[in-house]
């Protein structure tokens, strides 16, 4: 599986994932040098694995991330949702949320209902910068 990075603003980062053909959008905080709970992970391969999240119940959990850990690929709609971890859901929308406008991923159970059925049990997941840049991570 592939989740290839499209764009960054100064508060997140918006991906697709890719298996065979694109099935789902993410959103994921900018790149900070890869600091805990303030920026995406580096772009690589990781081993993805079903867990059990105390808070988002079924999960895939990404493995051996440098530097980090308990990063998850759940269920949210802005960049408030993420902590570092990857939201996966079914479309891009702009909404006003708390006071303020949001970039945002809508539709969140479908795109990751869809990450469910086609993760199985685990999968490899490729991850790649929109820039094309290797920051910090391994491609």
């Amino acid at each position: 599986m592939i989740l290839k990075r499209i764009w960054e603003s100064e508060t997140a980062t918006y991906g697709v994932l890719i298996d065979d053909v694109p099935f789902a959008v993410t959103l994921e905080l900018p790149w900070k040098q890869n600091m805990r709970s303030l920026s995406c992970i580096p772009a690589g391969m990781y081993s993805c694995r079903k867990h059990i999240s105390p808070h988002f119940g079924e999960v895939f959990k990404l493995l051996d991330v440098s530097g980090r850990t308990n990063i998850l690929m759940h269920k949210g709609n802005v960049d408030a949702d993420t902590k570092g971890c990857i939201i996966i859901a079914a479309q891009y929308e702009r909404i006003f949320y708390k006071q303020k406008w949001w970039n945002a991923v809508l539709r969140s159970r479908k795109g990751f209902n869809e990450l469910m059925k086609r993760g199985g049990n685990g999968f490899w997941l490729e991850i790649i910068d929109y820039t094309g840049k290797v920051r910090g991570g391994t491609v």
